[in-house]
């Protein structure tokens, strides 16, 4: 009897376990297939990944990694969540056989079991990013999976001589270049590649898959004939879309998400060197539409910086350790073509600013010298002169303009802005005689305008040839360094000439001057920390001049009050976590890396300032801008003291203006470009009220 309530006991207890194992939840699992070297357009042309993609959701990524651009960077950028530092002698992996096992274990210290894959140069990869100012660490993201006890996997790479090159496994690697599994095959064997993924699939919860052929058609392209290059590419374009296809089909995708992904992208147009990098991602075709981040704040671009974050959120893992974000999806009809209309948008005007915006900084040199030789020769008429310098100070509106019409042929994005800024200028002139309400009309268009298109979402700025790039990837949202030289000194400029013309309207210009510094700092509206201080500082010193304060006594005042307002800034990334600017992750690194992560931060600002003043054609600009007031200052001399003396509030915010130009400088990774358009229209409203004396 005891054995048969035994036997009867154990039956129940074996019939739980299967109806708990058959119920129980699947682990998850994230696949990630790269094609480096890919565009958009190949992903789109070729018909396997083109329906995953409609069923799925599809995006852009910006890929810029430190220092000058490699094909192999973003798989570390992607692998550690820090822009990192490889080179194409560090990407050899092998599998773990006996021999390979020794030397591993000789070169980490660190025991590793039969068919693991390892990085032999993992040391060294650590070792090039502890000197780099990002101080990435290689594999962090497989670190992690790994230590919240996640299995990791790798198949593919391809053969470059000798060697069986592998940069897709710094994706899959954790710190010491090791994953539990993986095989190095190649990838063109389609069965091959199924049979591999079957395997790894069902023992791992993080598998990287590397479509390595076009990568490596991509390095040797220049023993190409150019008709052999395309046929072969488009061949093993077509290789790599029936392998996503048969892995797709594979997957369970109940409890595994797909990424298809391809790290970098080069311009074989030759448009530009780079462009942005398209990605997939797959959950099993139930909605459809584009990817976005809050480190872009754009729909349907991203970072490489989010891949990890996005992976361990999958994970239900902890991602706070990273500056990226993870990855939200948003419903878009019709997804591909909404992704091809924004890369098109995107790419036009990465190619076209670099080219219209050397011509600006070389217009107003040119102009700066004409005014010069003009005052000394009197070549042409004052009212002449008046035009020109006007519709100079009025081509970044019209540039903001263009941004919300995006016009997509150079010669007519031009031409419609200087149409509209002569067009502008020419009805300033008619109609104002006063030189102290022109520069208050020309100024107070800038400004209304910047903080119309900054509260109503920056649909101008983001797409303006004077704001920023998303394929250069410094800045996604909010107001940038060209537009701030422009608001800061605008405003400057604005309030020094209303309250020349009207001494009561002190209180309304001090609360201009309040909202445009918070329209410039708060994270979600121009999310431009050192563009606060800089604007702080200017209308505290404004304002301080303003009430009879010397120079020195105001200065010493705005330092105070721009720490208060950066008192303030912080708080609202803290207590506005969801809206974080780049001033929330800075907080967040710190408390993540320690004060480290500032000292590095300071030291990379430095170095990127001291490149800027060395490479940027606005250096050269800020040097003439100088030169040309001096020239400007000591040609109108005679009667300077008086003309001084007669528009005192604007002297004032001539004054501000100059002092904030060294704080942009100082706050700023670009403030050279800050501080030449601030001395712009500083410079350039002295040669309004220079040309000749106030009516």
């Amino acid at each position: 009897m005891a054995k048969f309530y035994k036997s009867g006991l154990l039956l129940i207890l074996f019939l739980v376990c299967i109806v708990w194992h058959s119920s129980a939840k699947p682990m998850k699992k994230t696949v990630i297939i790269t094609i480096n070297a890919a565009s958009l357009d190949d992903f789109l042309n070729n018909k396997d990944i083109n329906n995953i993609a409609r069923n799925g959701y599809i995006g852009l990524m910006s890929s810029k990694s430190n220092g000058k651009i490699n094909q192999y960077k973003p798989y570390l950028t992607i692998g550690s969540g820090e822009k990192g530092e490889v080179n194409s002698g560090h990407l050899v992996a092998n599998k773990a056989d006996e021999l390979v096992i020794e030397k591993y274990q000789n070169i980490t210290g660190i025991k590793c079991n039969p068919g693991s894959i390892v990085n032999l140069s993992i040391n060294r990869i650590a070792n090039a990013n502890s000197k780099t100012l990002y101080n990435a660490i290689p594999g962090k993201l497989g670190s992690i999976l790994r230590s919240n006890g996640m299995k990791t996997a790798f198949i593919g790479g391809y053969f470059r001589g000798e060697n069986f090159i592998s940069p897709a496994f710094l994706i899959a690697m954790d710190r010491y270049g090791l994953s539990d599994y993986g095989d190095l095959i190649d990838t063109s064997n389609i069965d091959g590649v199924l049979n591999s993924f079957k395997k790894n699939y069902s023992i791992s919860d993080f598998l990287v898959i590397e479509l390595g052929n076009i990568e490596n058609l991509y390095t040797e392209r220049n023993i190409y004939f150019h008709t052999a290059y395309e046929l072969n590419w488009n061949k093993q374009m077509e290789l790599c879309g029936k392998v996503i296809k048969s892995i797709k089909e594979s997957i369970n995708f109940s409890n595994t998400v797909l990424l298809i992904l391809s790290p970098f992208s080069p311009d074989k147009a030759g448009k530009s060197s780079e462009l942005l990098c398209p990605l997939v991602l797959y959950d099993g075709g139930e909605n459809s539409g584009v990817l976005m981040s809050k480190t872009t704040r754009r729909e349907g671009i991203i970072s490489t910086l989010d891949i990890a974050p996005a992976v361990l959120e999958y994970f239900n893992i902890d991602n706070s350790g990273f500056i990226g974000y993870p990855l939200k999806a948003k419903n878009v009809a019709n997804n591909t073509q909404y992704i091809e209309r924004i890369n098109n948008i995107t790419t036009d005007i990465s190619v076209l600013r670099i080219r219209l915006l050397k011509f600006f900084a070389i217009l107003i040199i040119i102009f700066l010298l004409f005014y010069i030789i003009n005052c000394l020769k009197n070549i042409v008429s004052e009212s002449y002169v008046d035009l020109l310098i006007s519709f100079c100070l009025l081509l970044p509106f019209s540039m903001l303009i263009e941004g919300a019409l995006r016009i997509s042929s150079m010669f007519l994005k031009a031409a419609f802005i200087a149409f509209l800024s002569f067009i502008l200028s020419l009805i300033i002139n008619k109609s104002i005689k006063n030189d102290i309400i022109k520069v208050a009309a020309i100024a107070g268009i800038n400004v209304f305008a910047l903080i119309i298109d900054i509260i109503s979402g920056q649909n101008m700025l983001k797409y303006s040839l004077l704001g920023y790039d998303p394929i250069i990837g410094a800045r996604f949202y909010g107001m940038g360094n060209e537009y701030l030289g422009v608001f800061v000194s605008c405003t400057l400029l604005f309030c020094g000439c209303i309250s020349q013309l009207n001494k009561n309207m002190k209180k309304i210009l001090i609360t201009l001057m309040i909202f445009s510094a918070f329209v410039t700092g708060l994270p979600w509206l121009g999310s431009n920390v050192g563009g606060f201080v800089t604007a702080v500082f200017g209308y505290i010193m404004f304002i301080l001049l303003e009430n009879k304060y010397n120079i020195k006594k105001a200065f010493m005042i705005s330092i105070s009050m721009v720490l208060i307002g950066l008192i303030f800034v912080a708080a609202s990334n803290i207590f506005f976590t969801g809206l974080e600017s780049h001033f929330g992750v800075l907080f967040k690194q710190i408390k993540s890396d320690g004060l480290i992560y500032l000292y590095n931060i300071a030291e990379r600002k430095i170095k990127m300032a001291g490149k800027i003043v060395r490479y940027t054609i606005w250096s050269r600009v800020l040097i003439a801008l100088i030169f040309g007031s001096v020239i400007i200052i000591v040609k109108a001399q005679g009667y300077i003291k008086n003309y001084l003396v007669k528009i005192g509030h604007i002297k004032n915010s001539w004054i501000s203006l100059i002092m904030a130009c060294a704080v942009a400088i100082l706050f700023n990774d670009s403030g050279i470009i800050t501080a030449a358009l601030m001395m712009f229209y500083g410079v350039f409203s002295m040669m309004i009220m220079n040309n000749r004396k106030i009516q």
